[in-house]
This record gives C-alpha cells, sequence and structure tokens, in this order.
C-alpha cells in the first residue's frame, strides 16, 4: 500500500545550479523544494515517496498542476496531469518525491497540530490524499498481462480453483515495506542486518505432506477412500503454485531454479529465494533500464562501444549470468521452519547462511552488520542505508536496486524492509513488471 508519511528535514543546504531552490533530506532521500517554503532543519511535512499518484483533489487543493488537464491551461504548479510521484532530476541533482507543508492538509479539516512524525497517510476525514501509481487502469484493477491464451487455456484457468489443492502453510511472499517508513519501529538493542537487493523474481519451494494421487493406482485408492501421502516438494512464484493450471509452468527456468534448492528441504520447511539471470529464450528476467539520459549512469550499463556509439544505453540486470547459456542464479533470502505444532519459526540469518554453506547455495549478498546502541544510531542508520542503497551491484558491474535491512529483535522476532537507490527509482518504471506485485 502506498502512503504519504509525515516526517521532518533532517539536513537542506543549497542547491547548486538555482537560487531559489533547496536540497534537503527527508526520511534518508533527498527532496528539491522551493526556496519560498521558508523550511529549515528539524521542520515537519508530508513527504511523499516516488510510486505514488496524488490525488486530483490534493493537487487542486494545493494549486500544484503545472497546466489544467483539461484545457492545457498553464497553472504555476509542478505536477502532470497523471498526478504521478516519482524520482526525476532538477537542474542535475535527483529529486526522490516530493515534500510540502503540513498546510497542504489544511482543507480536509484535520488538525495539524495532531500529526504525528512517522505517521502515514494516504486518506484523512474522508479526503482521499494519495494512492499507488499505475500505468493504466488495466493495472490498476489488477488485470494481468495481455498473455494469447487458447481456448484450452482459457478452460484450465476457469477449473483452476476447483481443481488446484491449496496448501496453507506454504505461505506466499508478501510485499515488503520500506525501510524510512518503518525506521521508528526501531529500538536500542536491535541488530541490523542489511544485504543488497535482487532485480529478480521471486520464487518458493517447501516439502509438505500431501496425498500421493499421481499414478492410476493411487487415484483408484484415493476413489474407494484408501488414502496415501507422502513429502512432496511444492514449487511456487509469489502468489501461486506452479502446477498444470498455473500460467508460469512454462517457464523451466523456474522448475530449474526450485530443483536447485531440494538439497536443503527437509519436511515442513520453505525456502525462499530470488531468480536472477535470463529465462529460457535467453531474455533477461527482468526487463532492463534505457539510461541514455543519464550520462553518469553509462557506468552501469552493458553494451559494447559500437552500441554506445549509437546512443544505446540500457542496463541489464543480469548478475553476471551468461546471456549465451540463458544462465540463470538462485539467491535465498529466507528459510521457514515449522515446530511440532505448525507453527513457523523464522530461521535466524547465521543459520541460514551455515545451511546454504553446507548446500553450496546462494545466499543474498551479505552488506554488513550493526548493532542500535542509541536514539541517534536510527537517523545514522537511515543515511548509511540510502548511501548502501546506490552503486554497483555486488555481483556484478551494473546498477544496484536497493538493499534490504533486516531489523533482528533480542527476542528472535525478525522483519525485514527494502530501500532502493535513488538511480535505481530514477529508471525505474514504477508500475511492477509481475502482475502479482500489484496484489
Amino acid at each position: 500500500m502506498y502512503t504519504g508519511i509525515i516526517e521532518k528535514i533532517t539536513k537542506i543546504e543549497k542547491h547548486p545550479n538555482a537560487d531559489k531552490l533547496l536540497i534537503a533530506e527527508v526520511a534518508g532521500e533527498n527532496v528539491i523544494i522551493s526556496i519560498d517554503m521558508n523550511m529549515s532543519v528539524g521542520d515537519i511535512g508530508l513527504y511523499f515517496p516516488s510510486g505514488g499518484a496524488l490525488s486530483h483533489e490534493f493537487i487542486v487543493q494545493n494549486n500544484l498542476y503545472r497546466k489544467n488537464p483539461d484545457t492545457g491551461q498553464p497553472l504555476g504548479g509542478y505536477m502532470e496531469s497523471n498526478r504521478r510521484v516519482r524520482a526525476q532530476k532538477i537542474r542535475g541533482v535527483i529529486s526522490n518525491g516530493i515534500f510540502v507543508n503540513l498546510s497542504a492538509l489544511a482543507y480536509t479539516g484535520v488538525n495539524l497540530s495532531s500529526l504525528d512524525v512517522g505517521q502515514q497517510i494516504s486518506v484523512i476525514n474522508g479526503c482521499e490524499i494519495c494512492e499507488k501509481f499505475f500505468n493504466s487502469p488495466q493495472q490498476k484493477n489488477n488485470n494481468l498481462r495481455p498473455r494469447n491464451f487458447t481456448f484450452w487455456d482459457k478452460i484450465l484457468r476457469r477449473n483452476k480453483r476447483r481443481k488446484s489443492p491449496s496448501y496453507p502453510y506454504f505461505y506466499e511472499i508478501g510485499n515488503t515495506a520500506r525501510f524510512f517508513y518503518n525506521i521508528h519501529q526501531i529500538d536500542i538493542g536491535d541488530e541490523i542486518i542489511i544485504t543488497e537487493k535482487l532485480h529478480g523474481t521471486s520464487g518458493r519451494t517447501g516439502l509438505f505432506l500431501v496425498e500421493k494421487n499421481n499414478t492410476l493406482k493411487e487415484k483408484l485408492l484415493s476413489w474407494i477412500g484408501i488414502k496415501k501421502y507422502g513429502h512432496v516438494p511444492i514449487s511456487g512464484t509469489r502468489r501461486t503454485i506452479l502446477n498444470e493450471y498455473s500460467s508460469h509452468i512454462k517457464e523451466k527456468y523456474r522448475s530449474r531454479a526450485a530443483q536447485k534448492v531440494f538439497t536443503l528441504l527437509i519436511p515442513g520447511r520453505i525456502v525462499y529465494y530470488e531468480i536472477v539471470g535470463y529465462d529460457d529464450n535467453g531474455k533477461s528476467i527482468m526487463p532492463e533500464h534505457n539510461a541514455t539520459n543519464y550520462k553518469n549512469l553509462h557506468q552501469y550499463c552493458n553494451y559494447n562501444l559500437d552500441e554506445k556509439e549509437q546512443n544505446k544505453y540500457g542496463i541489464v540486470y543480469n548478475y553476471g549470468c551468461s546471456e549465451d547459456n540463458k544462465e540463470s542464479q538462485i539467491y535465498v533470502y529466507k528459510i521457514i521452519d515449522h515446530d511440532e505444532n505448525m507453527n513457523p519459526v523464522v530461521l535466524g540469518w547465521d543459520e541460514m547462511i551455515k545451511l546454504c554453506n553446507m548446500a553450496n547455495i546462494n545466499a543474498v549478498p551479505f552488506v554488513d552488520r550493526l548493532k542500535i546502541t542509541c536514539e541517534e544510531d536510527k537517523q545514522r542508520v537511515l543515511a548509511y542505508v540510502k548511501f548502501l542503497s546506490d552503486g554497483v551491484s555486488v555481483l556484478s558491474s551494473h546498477l544496484k536496486e536497493g538493499v534490504c535491512v533486516t531489523v533482528c529483535k533480542p527476542n528472535g522476532h525478525m522483519v525485514t524492509y527494502k530501500h532502493k537507490g535513488a538511480s535505481f527509482c530514477l529508471l525505474e518504471d514504477i508500475a511492477p513488471y509481475d502482475p502479482e506485485d500489484m496484489i
């Protein structure tokens, strides 16, 4: 869910190329603001990170449209008709989102003094403030990307819910919240583990006790009420199970990825991993980014000199995999076991790494590990995470997507957040590539 967040300015400096603009640091991100806002360090406002869209009412009430959406008449604001909040370069400096005065919410009738730092806002007093940005109404309605389904494909999809078995302990991969939204959840004594966030597609594989119903004999016995059970590996994407009814079943690289983690499996265990590299057709699993208009990002591009001379600057997120061999790799980021009462138990970082090393399986790249010892550490951690999220990937020479921050509580509870790099946000198409991400 996309929201704005009440935050304070932690740092402010002059824009090097514009006299009437300032660079404010908010929630660990640089945001360009006007000098006319009369804001300084410590002042509180409403921050909208990239990836969202402001409501039409909010923009109208605050005179933010650049042009009238209906007539095209100039209005003097800075928001386009699609109302999108994005990372963009303003006079050579990346502004990762939008920051406005709290007074922008006055029209809703809310008591501004009641708003606290860290409070997330999408609707106030029945007034919509913002929502997630989608490129099209189809994406907003959670429709899948267009596919060329045959008649029999449609029949199979229609029967999917009726025939496809469910696995209640095979937990789906949820959306990872942004770190700066949750910085206030960190306490003194917490341990922070930082890993690289890989730009790939998620997978999960588990070993569960299920009814065996594959052979003719097993089906006949099941029909007369004699059921046979056995432990069977089950694999899936973020939201779906890889079986005959799945639209992903033809993606053989997913099956190969699942087989790589079989040696890690014991009954009741689920292994979660990221798949990166190339698919069965030799195309990168995640579409490349066009960096043509950003010369400072050309160092992360994967094209040879001849193509660069033709102004084709593209970043392919291959993480060292070979395109010619249609190679893909997996990187484990979480393992869940179950106790005798089938309660989920998330393995700690050290135990997960030990298991992966014993099985000769990759874990997500480790970046750093630190302890929160005082209140000041929170802001230092946020600045440090911001610094680590940008730059070159640990695994290859291309751009890094960002980092994941796992907060480990003294009682063993762990929560993982994400922080995307400003350069990646600048290039990213905010509407997700994976239709499952839209849920």
